[in-house]
């Protein structure tokens, strides 16, 4: 980390950067193993990520600040694998298709000596593919669908530890899933905006604001080789499970707004606080369009609008601390509330995702 003023007493800044990087084995697998080309890998769960931020503050006049905050960082996870899965059906996360930040300004300004005033907005973004790793016969029958190899190496899983494909199991104990992994890409952008005004006497401290969360919420594009799931059960194959890939669920959050107001109110050896808010929230699919798959015909699904629609919710808080000897040392404190989840575009897609 750097950092320190850039104009005395009016603009300060710091920068930091990170690496933090893990590697873990995991149970009933070796740390190395050979392919049936002689050829080592390791069989472990690593992954590193790298992050730059910066930060700035502007004291812009006596009674106004202004903050603000970016950070981004890069993702890899090299192997996700449990005990039984082949190492090269584990997901793989490039940090070039990882696209993740954070961010957001504030406002605050004391306008007097009663009155404070808070506004900002910030994101979160996160952008992810993960999938079969990069060289591996999966990985690279993935770019080539319908052809023989995407075909044969559509995922396949089995109850028990599987001895019958030792060129797709690298581990002489047998594997319980093996070929490719799903394909699937997220994308999601979560804005807030919030305006914030205290109020502060001797014996109450008032706050009421308004805030609103929206944009597009863990739209996901998802496919397999092969459009389907080879299932065994005790090395004999059983079941197959088929998909309707590729699919497209761009899930989005309209709205999600509260208005809220609260107050501490002390009596003497009495604190109250009382508050209560006020929730709207609407999400829905953007139009999307999928070509063919195996199983499923070329589709258009047009735009779904208040797919969610809830609305107005009331929120009441409330706590109280009684000071029992007036010396600040020992309290009595009791709290009832009732919250909402905080929404994004997963419930449409979950619940309504007819793409």
């Amino acid at each position: 980390s750097l950092g320190g003023p850039v104009l005395r007493d009016k603009l300060w800044w710091i920068f930091s950067a990170r690496h933090q990087s893990t590697e873990t084995t995991i149970a009933n697998v070796p740390k190395y193993v050979f392919n049936a080309l002689g050829e080592r890998s390791k069989a472990t769960n690593d992954l590193y990520i790298r992050s730059l931020s910066t930060r700035l503050t502007w004291q812009a006049a006596k009674n106004y600040k202004v903050a603000g905050f970016i950070e981004r960082w890069w993702h890899k996870k090299g192997h996700s694998i449990g005990a039984g899965t082949d190492y090269r059906a584990g997901e793989q996360r490039d940090p070039r298709n990882a696209h993740h930040s954070i961010g957001n300004m504030k406002l605050t300004a004391p306008v007097t000596s009663k009155w404070l005033v808070e506004a900002g907005y910030s994101w979160a973004q996160f952008y992810w593919k993960g999938g079969s790793p990069s060289g591996t016969p999966a990985g690279i029958a993935n770019d080539f669908p319908f052809s023989p190899e995407w075909y044969a190496t559509a995922p396949t899983t089995d109850t028990a530890l599987n001895f019958n494909f030792p060129d797709k199991c690298a581990y002489a104990s047998g594997c319980t899933s093996w070929n490719a992994t799903r394909e699937q890409r997220q994308e999601s952008l979560h804005n807030e905006a919030k305006f914030a005004a205290s109020y502060v006497t001797g014996t109450h401290n008032i706050k009421v604001g308004v805030e609103n969360d929206w944009g597009p919420g863990r739209q996901r594009k998802n496919t397999r080789n092969g459009h389907l799931e080879q299932r065994y059960t005790n090395n004999q194959p059983t079941t197959v499970a088929v998909f309707n890939n590729p699919v497209i669920q761009p899930a989005y959050v309209a709205y999600d707004v509260g208005i809220f107001a609260q107050d501490s109110w002390t009596l003497r050896r009495l604190t109250i606080n009382p508050g209560l808010r006020v929730q709207w929230v609407q999400t829905g699919m953007y139009a999307s369009s999928m070509a063919a798959g195996r199983f499923a015909p070329a589709r258009y699904i047009e735009e779904e609008k208040g797919l969610i629609d809830f609305g107005a919710d009331y929120s009441p808080r409330f706590s109280a601390v009684y000071d029992l000897f007036g010396d600040g040392r020992t309290a009595l404190k009791t709290s009832w509330s009732r919250y909402y989840r905080n929404y994004d575009g997963d419930i449409a897609a979950n619940a309504y995702g007819r793409a």
